[in-house]
């Protein structure tokens, strides 16, 4: 039986790089959160986010036990969204020093275009492609990386299909040309509109098992949260083929 190795990351949009598909993250009234992430042995990273007087995080660093891994710096446009991401520290890279720019250009409150360079001149740009009132957004995304020794450029291309209901995206589909596969992630909510559980299909379906690294998943996941009392999230919870495992814990200064 063939496998098909899928790493987990907390985010639900894994395959799009794009800012325009990642929700936004504000903290009111808050300087410090910080997190500490499981991989369900128990073990994991935590980090520390620093956040400006609009609830917007401007430093985010990252730890294994006591040792810094990584350290960057978020810069924001009045829309708060991320026009620069300064990366300062890299523990696998200590030399590192460079940073990714974003330019966007906007229809009324959604972004109609996205450009992400990164320092290495290579660049992801989005596209909106269609939209319906409120309720789907179509983007055409194409990512350019550029082969200095043999002078020429791959592009990857994915079409994102995102539809939306009581202002949460309730189905986000990724289509890729050229292997002609759809890969669609179904989402339900609590009440207060976090994430209760997602599911994902895929056209054609794999030949192989599906498996999943870095933390517990499935492509059917179900999600618990405990709050604090200002309705914070305190830990959070994934149930994967009955069994829960404890995805992170949050503090707030």
């Amino acid at each position: 039986m063939k496998y098909f190795l899928i790493g987990l990351v907390i985010c639900c949009f894994t395959e799009a790089r794009a800012q325009l598909f990642h929700p936004k993250e504000l903290y009111p009234n808050t300087r410090i959160v910080k997190g500490k992430y499981y991989n369900g042995s128990g073990t994991g990273f935590w980090s520390l986010y620093k956040v400006d007087a609009l609830g917007r995080v401007v430093t985010e660093e990252r730890y294994r036990k006591n040792k810094l891994l990584s350290r960057t710096h978020n810069v924001y446009n009045e829309h708060n969204d991320k026009i620069k991401v300064l990366y300062v520290f890299d523990s696998n890279n200590p030399d590192r020093v460079d940073s990714t720019r974003y330019i966007y250009k906007y229809s009324g409150d959604v972004i109609a275009y996205e450009n992400e360079i990164s320092a290495n001149g290579d660049s992801t740009v989005a596209r909106l492609m269609e939209r319906k009132a409120d309720s789907i957004l179509v983007y055409n995304q194409k990512s350019y990386y550029r082969n200095r020794e043999k002078g020429n450029t791959r592009i990857v291309e994915y079409i994102y299909k995102l539809t939306y209901s009581k202002g949460l995206n309730v189905v986000f589909e990724i289509f890729d040309p050229i292997e002609k596969s759809t890969e669609t992630k179904t989402f339900q909510y609590f009440t207060n509109g976090r994430l209760k559980r997602q599911i994902i299909t895929r056209i054609p379906e794999p030949t192989g098992k599906i498996v999943y690294a870095g933390a517990p998943g499935s492509d059917d996941m179900a999600f618990n949260y405990t709050l604090d009392g200002k309705g914070r999230l305190k830990k959070t919870f994934v149930v994967v083929e009955g069994v829960t495992y404890k995805r992170a814990r949050y503090t707030y200064k």
